[in-house]
């Protein structure tokens, strides 16, 4: 039905977190044990972050089903946790670094590391038809980001300032945020773990090998079918 067709700068990496699970500093959780009846915040229910955030529970000895999970913007996790309205938040860049910068909070638990150590976070899909019908311009698409990619690790700091204006927010800020890595091809193996989260909790009928939905173009040199 889709394929992938390039993978977008958002990749999680355990050496180098962009998101965790936000409590405040001063609270005494800190297993997965601890969220046990607790309330936990989520910008959708059953969405990327719930599952996450269950899979740590289940991983580590929590109880997932004790847990209530409730919808609420990323702005608001703050607030919401200063009031003592939820205990905790799977939280992500940029509002995770403003709301550590303050101090009246901190990590609890590298909650994504339960997916796996690497997976991509965003691809890009197109519909197996218009690939089809649209080859020429499909391999151009990647052809471009990958030259883009390339141009961008070799000049990350001239990308602060746009970063910057385009999210209305400081460099300076930027410039401590986990940059993101940029790459050439769609590791099927960064994929796959994703396809097994999605399984594993029923979002999907059952599990399949990533490199099927990949384009073939994108994928690394001597992976492609």
């Amino acid at each position: 039905f889709r394929r992938v067709l390039f993978r977008s700068v958002d990749s999680y990496h355990s050496d180098h977190p962009d998101g965790g699970l936000l409590v405040l500093a001063t609270s005494k959780l800190a297993t997965a044990r601890d969220f046990t009846g607790k309330t936990i915040a989520v910008s959708a229910l059953g969405d990327f972050y719930t599952l996450a955030a269950r899979a740590w529970l289940e991983k580590n000895g929590g109880e997932p089903d004790s847990v209530k999970f409730v919808e609420l913007p990323p702005p608001a996790i703050p607030p919401a946790l200063d009031a003592g309205r939820i205990d905790g938040a799977p939280l992500v860049e940029p509002v995770l670094e403003f709301a550590l910068r303050t101090g009246k909070y901190r990590v609890a638990a590298n909650v994504f590391d339960a997916i796996s150590p690497r997976f991509v976070e965003s691809l890009f899909f197109a519909r197996i038809d218009w690939i089809g019908a649209h080859r020429d311009l499909v391999d151009r698409f990647i052809g471009v980001m990958r030259n883009a990619n390339a141009y961008v690790n070799a000049h990350e700091n001239e990308t602060l300032p746009l970063i910057a204006s385009f999210m209305s927010l400081d460099p300076a800020a930027i410039a401590r945020m986990p940059r993101p890595e940029r790459t050439a091809y769609v590791d099927p193996a960064e994929v796959q773990p994703i396809i097994e989260l999605l399984a594993r909790n029923k979002v999907i009928p059952k599990t399949f090998p990533a490199q099927e939905m990949i384009y073939a173009g994108a994928l690394p040199p001597g992976r492609a079918r």
